[in-house]
């Protein structure tokens, strides 16, 4: 049973550190972080051992279901600069936000009669539109160090599809607005295309949400181990 002691050495001007290893009856065997061992005899250390064989055994299956064969290390991330902050994670909350509370906007004014409430909401969905590309481009980069043989790899790629998607649709949702009120031609059955096409875009963000939402709760991905 080892027991690892630092000792302090101090001298006028100078300090020196050591590592030293001795043997012990009495205060039982070192226990490493986490573990539920707590043996005080020399006889417990053997099933000691066979404990934590055990529950790294079961850590690393339950991490390798998850899609990570790399001890039970996550997959590795795109950081912002050299700060220890995920862009894509740090990205997507934006454009949700936008694109959503822009969605109600021009729908509740459309229908209220408050243009300037309506054209906020469209400079609203604009700009989260604007700001999905990125988040959409970081989100690719880290798919790609998922495996592509695991459950996660599938669950993010149903996230990337519903994500695209939406993007194009919103951005279709967006053209017809700015095509149709140019020429004059926003009323009628073309408002109505207009906003369900906002009402789907918010509709498959809800899902695509989810689906990442399924990814970092459910299966870890980008989670601290």
């Amino acid at each position: 049973m080892l027991e690892w002691r630092r000792k302090i050495s101090s001298r006028k001007g100078a300090s020196s550190w050591g590592t030293s290893i001795r043997f012990s009856q009495t205060l039982g065997p070192a226990r490493p972080p986490g573990s539920q061992c707590g043996a005080n005899e020399a006889h417990e250390m053997f099933g000691c051992f066979i404990f934590e064989i055990a529950r790294q055994r079961k850590r690393f299956d339950r991490n390798h279901e998850n899609g990570y064969n790399d001890h039970h290390t996550p997959p590795r991330r795109l950081y912002m600069f050299n700060l220890d902050l995920p862009i894509h994670p740090s990205l997507v909350h934006f454009p949700i936000a936008l694109l959503v509370t822009g969605a109600f906007a021009v729908i509740l004014f459309r229908f209220w009669r408050k243009p300037q409430g309506e054209s906020w909401g469209v400079i609203s969905l604009l700009t989260g539109w604007a700001l999905t590309l990125p988040a959409l481009v970081t989100g690719l980069i880290d798919k790609n160090s998922i495996p592509a043989d695991s459950p996660a790899a599938q669950v993010a790629n149903l996230h990337t599809t519903l994500m695209i998607a939406m993007w194009i649709v919103f951005g279709l949702a967006l053209y017809f607005y700015y095509m149709w009120k140019k020429k004059g031609q926003l009323a009628g059955s073309k408002v109505w295309i207009w906003l369900g096409l906002l009402i789907l875009g918010v509709i498959l963000l809800t899902l695509a949400g989810h689906q990442g939402a399924r990814l970092v709760y459910q299966m870890g991905v980008g989670a601290a181990s």
